[in-house]
């Protein structure tokens, strides 16, 4: 998001693991695996800085919990659908303008650091 001085300023989380119900091996259906999520949201923080005030930003100690508290809640086949879905949970529920989430599957291949996806909603500028 745009602040007043053409910036683009972003709240973030960095490499969140969480422990979430996905896949659609035979292995994966009978527990929960780690992901690793990187979270992006976009703010004015020039506004927020106005107010120095934790009621006026958006608590990213509460977006980690409702991250924590939905992938420990469901369970999907695909993490294209995970990221659907927890995109639109978080949507719902903080007054968020962009988000851009990155979910990582690290141990699916021994000769890679992981695989995922990214999704970016709402509007940046």
């Amino acid at each position: 998001m745009r602040n007043s001085r053409g910036r683009v300023d972003k709240l973030f989380i960095r490499e969140l693991v969480v422990s979430a119900g996905l896949g659609i091996l035979p292995s994966e259906r009978t527990g929960h695996q780690a992901l690793s999520l990187d979270i992006e949201i976009g703010i004015d923080a020039a506004q927020v800085a106005l107010a120095d005030r934790i009621d006026n930003a958006i608590d990213y100690a509460a977006v980690r919990e409702h991250i924590q508290q939905f992938a420990q809640k469901h369970r999907f086949n695909l993490i294209e659908t995970f990221a659907q879905q927890l995109s639109i949970s978080l949507m719902q529920r903080f007054p968020l303008q962009a988000l851009r989430l990155t979910v990582i599957k690290p141990h699916i291949f021994a000769d890679a650091k992981g695989a995922g996806v990214i999704i970016e909603r709402g509007r940046w500028t």
